[in-house]
């Protein structure tokens, strides 16, 4: 990262106005963050150059691994028929269509203020067609690795040139960790079945640093020649995980020594890759704080902005390509303001407002800051929408979304107990009339009932769904009753007529003509 990049934040710096209206405990969470990395050292131009050097090198003895040992190659001819049937795409292995920036040979016109929908795109979207040529070497690229891979054929010269044209070609970090799977899963299943082995060993009189000594001895000839043949006549538990120990690696076609130089070799590349990763990011977390503290308290607070940075930050650490001669710090503000901004399009609402709608958003309030400045008060909608660009409709729809929503559970006004939930219309609410009228048809029917036995009451409220949630077919009354389906229609016949010759019944047929 420069040193004389705009906004930076050092140890001892505050962001003012940053933390505004937050408690005590987030500010000092804040403050302590802030400190933090402001002890952070700042990275060179060659030190920026040589963690580059350390990432592609950790990479490329990882991916030269890999080919030696073809635990990759299953992955890779899988690509292969995925690039002829059209379901993967060249762009979706290596990082060709990278993003073009304005000024590359320097960063000091990076601006840390810019529009809330600013870059909310991906890197595609700045992509053009790739000529024939490149498409054709990359394609070339895979068609090598399985070539190198084929049983039979020797890679210990050619794994290491081939993994750095891979790297050369910005093979995308997910597919290195995808090629990675199969080895680890390999590697998983090997150090189970050693700790397996340890305790049967270990349990049969051995000593378990002399056990543990020939596990990680890598310096044997073959599978069955020193460490783990001594291992094997220990017992025959020892001999049965020796033997799924044999038979796994003879799946790959790969002797113990191949195992444990490649599992050796893996593990202190991924960890200078992770180490070289970490220290570039630290480096720079100072960036993504100068981009995100003017944006906070924007729906979002400064730390929540500053990790959503941090993750557009680590993106960037991944597909920075220092042959390409500018600066970390220039290429990496592109993926931190994309980061930044889309989060606080998608999180920094209580309902999410849709992308296109916040871009609507910002061309509408700053179409109203000009017309405030050249007028001297509020603009009114058409001259608004004039200004804009966009009709009335689309004005009023824009500012009812874009509205801050008010919680239900807010009081209505100061010392007031009363919420704003209790003066909102309930538009399903049944009204007082209509209760009122629903009570009284209750209350009359009941009464009508009183003269039939209750068994006739229960078989005319199933039938019609009084007091029920549904009516009962003839056949579900008599299955409830145990009788007949004729025998319950002649109930409800004989308890109709009583209700017709009821005294109580010009009542209800008052009840019918309303």
């Amino acid at each position: 990262m420069s040193h004389d990049h705009p906004g930076e934040v050092n140890g001892s710096s505050r962001a003012p106005g940053a933390v505004k209206r937050v408690d005590d405990s987030a500010t000092d969470v804040t403050r302590m963050y802030l400190n933090d990395i402001g002890r952070r050292p700042l990275l060179t131009r060659e030190g920026e150059a040589a963690l580059a050097m350390r990432i592609d090198a950790s990479r490329i003895a990882m991916l030269s691994t890999l080919f030696r040992t073809r635990t990759c190659s299953p992955i890779v001819k899988g690509w292969v028929e995925g690039v002829e049937t059209g379901k993967v795409k060249l762009e979706a292995i290596f990082a060709l269509r990278d993003i073009p920036l304005p000024d590359l040979a320097d960063d000091d016109g990076v601006d840390p203020v810019f529009p809330v929908a600013a870059d909310l795109i991906d890197e595609d979207d700045f992509a053009t067609e790739l000529p024939a040529e490149a498409l054709a070497e990359m394609r070339m690229l895979i068609d090598a690795a399985v070539e190198l891979m084929q049983p039979g054929h020797p890679v210990d010269a050619r794994a290491c040139a081939l993994a750095s044209r891979w790297i050369s070609a910005r093979l995308d970090a997910v597919r290195l960790d995808e090629l990675s799977r199969p080895f680890e899963d390999l590697s998983k299943s090997i150090e189970a079945a050693g700790i397996r082995l340890g305790k049967e060993a270990v349990a049969a009189g051995a000593d378990r640093a002399l056990v543990l000594a020939l596990w990680r001895n890598g310096k044997v000839k073959t599978l069955r020649g020193d460490s783990l043949s001594q291992l094997r006549v220990l017992s025959n538990a020892c001999g049965s995980e020796v033997g799924q120990i044999d038979e796994m690696l003879d799946a790959w076609g790969m002797s113990w020594p191949d195992y444990v130089w490649a599992r050796e070799r893996m593990t202190q590349a991924r960890r200078e890759l992770t180490s070289a990763k970490n220290e570039m990011i630290a480096s720079n977390l100072r960036l993504v704080v100068s981009i995100a503290r003017p944006l906070a308290n924007r729906g979002l607070g400064l730390l929540d902005l500053c990790s959503e940075g941090n993750i557009g930050l680590i993106r960037a650490v991944e597909k920075f390509d220092a042959r390409r001669g500018f600066k970390f710090a220039t290429y990496s503000s592109f993926w931190v303001r994309q980061a930044v901004s889309r989060a606080l399009a998608d999180q920094g609402r209580l309902i999410r407002v849709p992308v296109h709608t916040v871009e609507k958003a910002v061309q509408v309030r700053r179409a109203a800051d000009i017309l405030l400045r050249e007028l001297g008060r509020e603009p009114t909608l058409v001259e608004l929408s004039e200004k804009a660009g966009v009709s009335i409709d689309t004005l009023r729809r824009i500012q009812s979304m874009t509205r801050d929503p008010v919680s239900l559970d807010a009081p209505a006004a100061d010392g007031n107990d009363t919420t704003v939930g209790e003066l909102v219309e309930d538009r399903a609410s049944v009204g007082p009339e209509h209760a009122a009228a629903l009570s009284e048809t209750r209350r009359l029917v009941s009464s009508a009932m009183l003269r039939l036995s209750a068994r006739e009451e229960r078989v005319i409220r199933m039938r019609y769904g009084i007091g029920l949630s549904d009516a009962h077919t003839l056949e579900d009354c008599g299955e409830f009753f145990g009788v007949t389906r004729e025998r319950i229609r002649q109930i409800e016949a004989k308890c109709l007529s009583k209700l017709r010759h009821h005294r109580r019944s010009s009542s209800l047929r008052e009840l019918l003509d309303d």
